[in-house]
Order: structure tokens, then C-alpha cells, then sequence
């Protein structure tokens, strides 16, 4: 820097991160933390498998579907639970078992301490005692399979009998688990099995306990060779329960969980587009597998694995195919990609078939009630508009005036739900009682929650219009569209920065970016230019940085008409933009130099320079900027040709010209890439020029 602009008079800046058009706020997948199979509110038909929490509170010999109702007082089945992990009738069961097991000829050392522990496991009942039998048991289980000596010997059967039969009712985690990786690492994925892992992958203090006991791996074993759809399932849905936890994310990843699940996936996509119909149980495997890869996601690093596999084109059938009409599955694929689609290597994919516009359109359309489909549908959107002409062009095309329709009339909708909600008079609100109401959008009593809910749909969609709006073949259409329009001014009139920040900067955005067009035949933006000119004035003064950015490029178009000009001089917007040219943010300084460079053209407002001595403050501002900063050098440029050219620079023509020759040395370093270095050029070639003139022959010109 050659100097910093100077603090302001009157605003301060903001040093927290704010949301914009071009940094939006993603929208917020909440923890699981009910874990449950299978998501809120879904209906569940033809359920597999009764995956209830299971009752380990005693031990119930004679019927394991018994109720299970210990037979002492509650206070004293505690009392005992906590001294011991089984009952009388349990130690008496396991041991009478003990007398079977007879392992033969144990010269092989690994199975001879194999033996010793499964007699301790017998004999001893306290739950420590247990746990470190059964660590040591899985240490020597890893060491035969090692030598392939494990699987194919006929005394594992018996082994593993004899565990089962003795930890088939435990209520201790860390048993169950070590228990179960033995049955695993053995091959013996059966539905009992994973379904107590899957109990256990309830408690969000078990997520630790199965990346330290290492059963992760075989359960993704089990999720990747296993024909049994009902076991395949819970080893999903147990995958998707400990996936919440942040390290353990970490190691699934390292395991080829996402790898995997994509397979799953891929597999099960595959075969509902095949058939007209999928079987329930299909179903909910791929609800627990795009779960799993939903909770994967949310770690940044992953990213560039998910794009590397091809996730996301194996989940776009989802959106487009008669999967579409399953609640959950189509969420959780939408949060994947809106996690996602920020990544260029997303949009990338996503954007090689300009369908894909059309099929995330159609699903927001299909489930505009849903708040957490919609929202995140609108967000990936967002992102593929963001920078890409193409995508608008697509959505702009003839071909497509339906594809157009359908996000003016989800904007209008919403706009239409959104007034609906009326605030009270301490600050809560409610939904108006004789109006028609979307039941999924306000069943919630919580009119706050209504409000905020709304916000976060508008901002997404309107995010969705401003990008439109840059393209030359969507924007003059959405400007003449009075609905649209209509919804717009509705936004700025009725909500505050204060209350609804990030909606307010994007519809002010939005209003600059359709604002562009006047020369078109029809811009209701533009023929509504003061009264939302009255509406977001006071702006200029606001705290926020952002806003005062964004109000600013709007007045910046607004002032290209000599009837804004003077309502702007009437209501002194123009005092307001004198005043921010001394702000320390470059863009404020920015965007009011455009607003300024209009009235620089006007000889009947040109006085305004000499009564705010304006050039005092553009003489600073020169001095400071940087030199490769040509955009704001050009506009500067720009408004001392005005003001030379009326007569206004010829008691300082030398000094300014001594400052934009060295400007223009300087530029002669910079890359030819640089966007702004012809126009530059140009611009600043013709003031030197013009400059040298007033010099030689200052008589010339007027006094000013």
C-alpha cells in the first residue's frame, strides 16, 4: 500500500465476516443426535427388521422375546447391575456351556491362551475383567488369521458358539463391541451381530469406542461384501451413526468408507431406475448410505474425494428419476451436493449436462414445502450460477421459458408466504389466521422460527436471481416481470439489515444487477427507481460495511437519470456519497466515484464537487491508492476528464498530472492480462493528454 484511506468520519468497519452475493452462508445440517434409524416424521412400511432398543437389563434364560422384566424392585436391579454384569441364572447357564467346549490337542499356543481366556470368561463376571479377556482374545484372533490358520479350523465354531451364548444378553458397550469384531473379523456377519453394534452406535459416547477397538474396517466389510440387505443395512446405519463424530470421520475416510458407500449406492440407484418399483428394504439401505456419506461430507478435506470417486454423479439420478418421490433419500443427497457443489470440481461435473439445471429445479419445484430439501437445492443452484454464463444462458434459452417460470413463480411464492408472517408489537409474529397457508411452512407455532425459515428460502432464491440477472439474455427478462419485481420492493420496503442482514444485501444486489438494463424496452426496476431509492437511502449511513457497498453500486445506476439525480440531491443521497469518499473500505470509495462520475457529466450538478470540495478528498484518495488498483484508479480517472474538461482542475493541472504519469508508468509493469489495463490506458492517456492542454493554454479554459 502506498498508504491506507483514511478513517472515516462517520462509520466504522466491521471486522466480522459477512455474508454476500459472492460468500453466501451455507445452509445448516443439524447433528443427528437422536440417531435414530430412521429420519423424523418419516413413515416406515414393511420394516425388515425390529431394530427396538434392546433390554439388557437382565438375564432371561427361558425366552429371549420375554418382556424381560427383572423380577426384583427396580432400586435393587440397579444395586445388582452395578456389582455384576450377569444374573445367578447366567452364570449357571455359561457354566454348565463350559462343559462342552473341549479344545483338542492344543499345541498350538495361540489356541491353548484361547482356551485359558474363554475358561476366565466362564469363571469371572466383573466388567473389567471381561473387557481386558476379551481385548486380549481379539489380539489373538488378529494373530491367527494372520496365519490363516483361524477361519478354517472346526474349533472356531465352537468358539464362537460359546461367546455367543455367553454375550448375547450383555449391557456393557465396550463387551459388546470386542465381542461382535471377534464375530466379524471371523466372518460372521449375521443380523444379531449388527444389530447390537447398532445399539450401540445409539450413544453419541460409543462414537470413541469403535475407532479405538478398530471394528470399523470389518463392519465396512460387511457393508461392502455382504448379500444379506437387512445386515448390510444396519452396518449403514451404523456407519452413519458414528460418521457424526468428527475423528471418526476421518478414519472412515481413511478406510474407503466413502468409496464404498458410493458403491452402495451406485448399486442400489441402479437398481431403482432399472425397475419400476424398489422393495422398502432397498430403500432404507440407501437412506442409511447417502446419511453416511451426508455426515462424511461435512469435513472440508473430503471434497476432493468425493469428486475424485464420482459421487455426485452417482447421486444425480436420485434427483431425476422416480427415486425423487423418497423424502429422505432425496434430502440427504441434496445436502451432499450442497456441501459440495461450491467445490470447482463439483461444478464441474454437475455442469457437464446443462439437464442437471433442470432436474434440481424441478425437485425444488416438486418439494417447495419442504424447508430442508428446498433451501439446499436453492443454495447448489446458487453455486452453479455463480460465475458460469453458460448455466444462465441455459436457463435464459427460448427452450427453456418454462425452466425461467418455474423460479419467478417459486420467488413470487415465496414472497407470497413470506407477507403472510406478520410481526407483533413486541417483536414476535405470527401468521396471519384467514389466509391461505402452505401447512408445511407454518404448522410451527413459533412464528420466529417462521420468519427465519422464510429468510433463509429468500435469500437462497434470490441469491438465485441476482446471478440470472448478470446475464444479458435473463436479466431484461426478469425486469419486466411485475410479479418478480413486485416481490423485490416488497423485500426492501418491509425487512431491515438488523433483522434479515443477508436477505437485504442480496436483494439490494439484485437490484443493482437488474437496474443495469436502460435501454431495454421495459424495466420496472427502473420505473420504480425512486421509490426504492426511498427505501434503502438511509443505508449509505448504516454500520454495515456490506450494505453501504451494496446500496451504493445501486445508486451508482440509479444515477445515470437526471430525475434520480436531482431526487438524490433533494433527499441529499448526494451529501451522503460526498462524505463516503473519505471511507477506509476501497469498495465504499469504489462504488461512490461511480455515483459521483454521473454528476461529473452533468454541467448542471457539477457544482456539487466544489460544494462538498470534493476534489480535497479525490486528491487524497489518488495518493493513496495502490497502482495496480486500476479499477479504481480508471474511475477517478474518469471524473478528473469531467472536471478538467468543465474547467475545475486548472490550478492543480500539474500536479495531477504529474501523479497520473506516474500512474501510467507503473501500469506499463502489469501483466497484459489484467482485465482493467486498456481501459486504463485509454482513459488515463486521454487525461494526461488533456492535462498538458490545460497547462500550456490555462486561459483557455473556464475558472469552474
Amino acid at each position: 500500500m502506498r498508504g491506507d484511506f483514511r478513517e472515516s468520519r462517520v462509520q466504522r468497519i466491521i471486522k466480522d465476516a459477512r455474508a454476500t452475493l459472492t460468500n453466501p452462508t451455507r445452509p445448516e445440517t443439524p447433528a443427528d443426535t437422536d440417531r435414530m434409524f430412521y429420519g423424523k416424521g418419516m413413515s416406515r412400511q414393511n420394516t425388515p427388521v425390529t431394530l427396538q432398543p434392546m433390554d439388557f437389563s437382565c438375564w432371561d434364560s427361558g425366552n429371549r422375546n420375554s418382556s424381560g422384566t427383572p423380577q426384583v424392585s427396580e432400586a435393587a436391579a440397579k444395586a445388582k447391575q452395578s456389582k455384576e454384569l450377569f444374573s445367578e441364572a447366567g452364570r449357571k447357564r455359561t457354566s454348565n456351556a463350559s462343559n462342552i467346549l473341549t479344545l483338542d490337542d492344543d499345541t498350538d499356543p495361540n489356541w491353548k491362551s484361547l482356551s485359558t481366556l474363554l475358561t476366565l470368561i466362564h469363571s469371572e463376571h466383573s466388567t473389567e475383567t471381561l473387557q481386558v479377556t476379551l481385548h486380549k482374545m481379539n489380539q489373538l484372533v488378529d494373530q491367527l488369521l494372520a496365519t490363516n490358520s483361524l477361519l478354517n479350523d472346526p474349533r472356531l465354531e465352537s468358539l464362537l458358539l460359546h461367546l455367543n451364548e455367553h454375550f448375547e444378553n450383555c449391557n456393557d458397550s465396550t463387551i459388546i463391541i470386542r465381542h461382535c469384531r471377534i464375530r466379524l473379523k471371523c466372518g460372521r456377519c449375521d443380523l444379531q451381530t449388527m444389530s447390537q453394534l447398532y445399539n450401540c452406535s445409539k450413544s453419541e459416547s460409543n462414537d470413541c469406542l469403535f475407532r479405538q477397538e478398530q471394528i470399523i474396517e470389518p463392519i465396512l466389510s460387511v457393508l461392502e461384501t455382504s448379500k444379506e440387505i437387512e445386515v448390510v443395512t444396519l452396518a449403514a446405519g451404523v456407519i452413519k451413526n458414528i460418521s457424526i463424530n468428527t475423528d471418526n470421520q476421518t478414519s472412515l475416510a481413511t478406510l474407503g468408507a466413502i468409496r464404498i458407500l458410493t458403491a452402495t449406492c451406485k448399486s442400489q440407484i441402479a437398481l431403482a431406475v432399472k425397475k419400476d418399483s424398489m422393495l422398502r428394504s432397498h430403500i432404507d439401505l440407501l437412506i442409511q448410505a447417502t446419511a453416511s456419506l451426508r455426515n462424511l461430507s461435512t469435513t472440508q478435506s473430503h471434497g476432493q474425494l468425493f469428486t475424485k470417486l464420482g459421487t455426485i454423479s452417482v447421486l444425480h439420478p436420485v434427483v431425476c428419476s422416480q427415486l425423487n418421490e423418497y423424502e429422505e433419500v432425496v434430502l440427504n443427497t441434496c445436502r451432499i451436493m450442497s456441501k459440495l457443489s461450491h467445490l470447482d470440481e463439483c461444478k464441474l461435473i454437475l455442469n457437464r449436462d446443462p439437464s442437471n439445471l433442470s432436474s434440481l429445479v424441478k425437485i425444488c419445484v416438486q418439494y417447495k414445502n419442504s424447508q430442508p430439501i428446498c433451501v439446499r437445492v436453492l443454495y447448489t443452484l446458487g453455486n452453479l450460477l455463480q460465475n458460469t454464463e453458460a448455466n444462465r444462458g441455459f436457463i435464459g434459452s427460448a427452450e427453456n421459458a418454462a425452466l425461467l417460470k418455474s423460479i419467478e413463480d417459486l420467488f413470487v411464492y415465496y414472497c407470497e408466504v413470506d407477507e403472510r408472517i406478520v410481526p407483533e408489537g413486541d417483536g414476535a409474529c405470527e401468521v396471519e389466521e384467514n389466509s391461505k397457508k402452505p401447512a408445511a411452512l407454518t404448522e410451527s407455532t413459533d412464528s420466529a422460527i417462521a420468519l427465519r425459515e422464510s429468510d433463509e428460502r429468500l435469500v437462497k432464491i434470490v441469491r438465485i436471481l441476482a446471478n440470472l440477472a448478470i446475464s444479458h439474455d435473463v436479466g431484461p427478462l426478469l425486469a419486466a416481470n411485475a410479479a418478480v419485481v413486485e416481490g423485490i420492493i416488497s423485500l426492501v420496503t418491509r425487512k431491515t439489515v438488523d433483522q434479515s442482514e443477508e436477505l437485504v444485501l442480496n436483494t439490494v444486489c439484485c437490484i443493482t444487477n437488474l437496474s443495469f438494463y436502460d435501454g431495454i424496452e421495459t424495466n420496472l426496476i427502473l420505473d420504480n427507481q425512486i421509490k426504492i431509492g426511498d427505501a434503502i437511502a438511509m443505508l449509505l449511513m448504516h454500520d454495515h460495511v456490506d450494505a453501504v457497498v451494496e446500496v451504493a453500486r445501486t445508486f451508482g445506476n440509479f444515477s445515470r437519470s437526471e430525475e434520480m439525480r436531482v431526487w438524490m440531491m433533494q433527499c441529499r443521497v448526494d451529501e451522503a456519497c460526498a462524505i463516503l469518499v473519505d471511507h477506509s473500505d476501497r469498495r465504499i470509495v469504489l462504488a461512490v466515484c461511480g455515483v459521483l462520475l454521473n454528476y461529473s457529466a452533468d454541467i448542471n450538478h457539477v457544482q456539487l464537487f466544489a460544494q462538498y470540495n470534493l476534489l480535497s478528498s479525490l486528491f487524497e484518495v489518488h495518493q493513496v491508492v495502490e497502482s495496480t488498483d486500476l479499477e479504481l484508479l480508471t474511475v477517478i480517472h474518469k471524473l478528473y476528464f469531467n472536471l478538467a474538461d468543465k474547467g475545475f482542475l486548472t490550478n492543480v493541472a500539474g500536479e495531477v498530472r504529474n501523479q497520473v504519469i506516474e500512474f501510467l508508468s507503473a501500469s506499463q509493469t502489469l501483466p497484459p492480462s489484467d482485465p482493467n489495463l486498456d481501459e486504463f490506458t485509454e482513459v488515463t492517456t486521454n487525461l494526461a493528454d488533456l492535462l498538458s492542454q490545460i497547462i500550456v493554454s490555462p486561459s483557455d479554459c473556464s475558472d469552474g
